[in-house]
């Protein structure tokens, strides 16, 4: 008899360990099918990337969408096939929901549908499986490219008769106070924000603008302003670079610093990053402005080792 109780001991001791065993395993954190240890667990800021894709989400304005390009997927948004986001999730093999749209501003990524063009705020793509989201936005809301543009419609109406859509020269867009772009700044940290509280774990990237023009406002055939409206350009762009730069410190977002790689590739330089002024999209990225911003990007994503085993083998 006791030698059958202590069987009976035996097997219920057994049977605890057992579940204890269970428990453990299923509470550790696991990466690629292994538990993880210490040091590769993940943090509010990493993603791990195991046998799906990294879910990435981009969002944005025309810079990101990528209107100057013949290959356009979505013609309400005017966003092309060949935007740098689809090209930073070709060369990582992330799984792409792009919802960049021309025209768009803060607002219509934060709080609206914008008018027109979209359904929903850009913002209800992000969701608790996003893993990396980027975000190029701004220039509109200081009326950067409007403006550019208007001005430059207003300075060549006869000599550009197929001139570009939405353009007002007898009605230029105004010209951003200074005041203005505190308010961008704090604007962008509201969307990094925004992203975290929608996709807590998700690495945010800001890519900025590349310029127009030089930082001497060098003008050629391709750039219709005067020589004060030039400089004033340059100035609206060091503004909003300035502003983007100290949004992206102030979140702790990664910044990609495009603006500083393209000043050798502006619309006068021999090998120019964005289009003149000519349609269907002036003064935006061309294929190769396109190109530079993804590699620049996939270069920040790469070089923050926040994704480990991201590029496609």
């Amino acid at each position: 008899m006791r030698i059958r109780r202590g069987r009976r001991r035996l097997t219920v001791v057994g049977v605890v360990v057992a579940v204890v065993v269970v428990v453990i395993a299923l509470a550790a954190p696991w990466r690629g099918g292994a538990p993880a240890t210490d040091d590769e667990a993940m943090t509010p800021d990493s993603v791990v990337v195991g046998r799906h894709p990294v879910q990435y989400v981009a969002l944005g304005s025309s810079y990101a969408a990528g209107p100057d390009s013949s290959d356009i997927v979505d013609r309400r948004c005017i966003r092309s096939g060949d935007d740098y986001p689809r090209r930073v999730a070709a060369a990582e093999g992330f799984d792409l929901t792009d919802v960049t749209c021309s025209g768009s501003t803060i607002p219509d990524i934060l709080r609206r549908a914008q008018p027109g063009r979209a359904d929903r705020p850009q913002i209800d793509a992000v969701t608790p499986d996003t893993g990396l989201v980027t975000i190029t936005t701004g220039g509109n809301d200081v009326h950067y490219i409007p403006r550019l543009t208007d001005l430059s419609c207003a300075n060549q109406p006869s000599r550009q008769p197929r001139r570009p859509r939405h353009c007002h020269p007898e009605r230029p867009s105004s010209l951003s106070a200074p005041g203005e772009y505190t308010a961008l700044e704090n604007a962008m940290v509201a969307v990094v924000d925004a992203v975290r509280a929608r996709a807590p774990r998700a690495v945010v990237v800001i890519v900025d603008y590349i310029p127009v023009l030089d930082p001497q406002a060098t003008l050629c055939a391709g750039v219709p302003l005067t020589r004060e409206q030039a400089m004033e350009t340059v100035q609206t762009f060091d503004r909003l670079t300035a502003a983007t730069r100290a949004a992206a410190e102030q979140s702790g977002a990664i910044l990609v610093d495009a603006a500083a790689a393209a000043e050798g590739h502006t619309v006068c330089s021999s090998s120019p990053w964005v289009s003149s002024f000519v349609p269907p999209a002036p003064y935006h990225p061309n294929a190769a402005g396109r190109a530079a911003m993804a590699d620049l990007t996939v270069g920040a994503i790469r070089d923050s080792g926040l994704f480990p085993t991201s590029t496609p083998s």
